[in-house]
């Protein structure tokens, strides 16, 4: 969204240029805030200087996104990973075509203790069609274990801190045994809900989904790969605590309204009428 857009938007909710509430102007906006980048009396969201293009011909611009909800499942699957220092351990990692890059979370390199091979900058084209300023991320390189075969596979994955929000697991049922008639083994399944720590997105899944995908009677889909079966969709039959509260999460993006509107975190801005000083702004 450019600043010509986002101004349109506060002037059509009638919203101060400022501190981006309603129902005064940015002239007498009771908010002590001022533009980071240049101290006049507008969000720095607004401000031309911030919203010039970086020059960095080194900055790349990436397709980061995933949109979820708990009567939808996605291709999970829990994965041995193997660090260069000889440490092991299993994961649980979330396959995602709508990530260009692939990912690794902050947790699981202080756990493997890793050494970053570089470091890249980008800039994420989010869900929503968000644009974030230049991030900088370092590179790691970690090997992961084939299912059936001493084999593994090497990858190359850009830091972050959280890859996603809560991702639901598949939970013992009727499905069992469909899955065991078909000699389909899903080793991400029962209760609780691990975190993922590493999300492979499209410069890889394309070379580890190598199997044939097997329609399931309720709806859902089961893919082979290298790692093993992953099961995802939706089923045709949601379950009654998905249907009594739905929650949708998103990896970098929510829903937009007037009073989230920039309050997402991809784009370092946090409303600050309620805040004490600049300084307690984190970007």
């Amino acid at each position: 969204m450019n600043l010509e857009e986002r101004s349109k938007i506060l002037q059509v909710k009638g919203a101060c240029f400022n501190c981006l509430k309603t129902g005064h102007m940015s002239w007498n906006c009771p908010s002590d805030w001022r533009c980071k980048n240049c101290g006049g009396l507008h969000h720095k969201i607004l401000c031309r200087q911030s919203s010039e293009k970086p020059k960095d011909s080194e900055v790349k611009i990436t397709n980061t996104g995933l949109a979820t909800s708990t009567e939808t499942y996605l291709k999970t699957i829990m994965i041995n990973v193997l660090a260069s220092n000889g440490k092991q351990v299993k994961v649980r990692v979330l396959i995602d075509d709508g990530a260009q890059l692939s990912y690794i979370s902050q947790d699981l390199i202080e756990e493997l203790g890793l050494k970053s091979i570089g470091e890249v900058s980008l800039q994420h084209s989010l869900f929503g069609g968000v644009l974030t300023e230049t991030q900088h991320h370092k590179k790691y390189e970690l090997k992961m274990r084939y299912a059936r075969e001493e084999k593994c596979m090497n990858f190359q994955l850009l830091d972050k801190k959280k890859l996603c929000g809560r991702i639901e697991r598949l939970a013992v049922g009727p499905l069992m045994h469909e899955l065991k008639r078909k000699k389909i083994f899903i080793n991400d399944i029962g209760p609780g809900c691990p975190e993922i720590n590493i999300l492979i997105g499209a410069n890889y899944s394309g070379k580890i989904l190598v199997g044939r995908a097997v329609q399931m009677e309720n709806g859902m889909t089961a893919v082979n790969s290298i790692f093993g079966w992953v099961l995802f969709g939706e089923p045709d039959s949601p379950s009654l605590e998905s249907c009594a509260h739905l929650v949708t999460s998103s990896l970098l993006v929510q829903d937009i309204s007037i009073e989230h509107l920039w309050q997402l975190e991809a784009i370092g801005i946090k409303d600050s009428v309620e805040r004490k000083s600049q300084d307690d702004v984190r970007i």
